[in-house]
């Protein structure tokens, strides 16, 4: 990451002020969109979380104001497992509930597998 954009999104970061919200994952599917294999499979929610899209939201308008391109949608999801097969979309009977309290500043090195945790900033007022 290069150190300037690596400065914006630390201060983006430590200026983000809201509350902390719970998220429900409780839709099982495999993502297969312009891919012939390796698909993703994932658990994600059948409605809104409204504090992940308002978080989602803020963190968006603060990079579109620091120059740095963020992607047009938000699909929040917990990515499960790599394949060549695809499972049913389908409900799961017990969903996966999540209070979120912060978020973090995630760099993904390209070709590795390898995350490295750069920052984390508390929810809450």
């Amino acid at each position: 990451m290069a150190p300037e954009l690596l400065e914006d999104a630390l201060e983006i970061g430590a200026a983000i002020r809201r509350a902390r919200f719970e998220i429900i994952f409780d839709v099982l599917q495999t993502w297969d969109k312009n891919k012939r294999r390796n698909f993703p499979t994932v658990l994600c929610c059948s409605s809104s979380s409204r504090g992940a899209l308002e978080l989602y939201e803020v963190l968006r308008r603060e990079m579109r104001r620091y120059g740095i391109k963020s992607p047009s949608s938000f699909n929040p999801h917990i990515t499960l497992f790599y394949s060549d097969g695809r499972v049913r979309t389908r409900s799961v009977a017990r969903p996966v509930r999540l209070r979120v309290d912060a978020f973090w500043l995630i760099h993904s090195v390209v070709g590795t597998g390898r995350l490295e945790h750069l920052a984390r900033w508390p929810l809450g007022f």
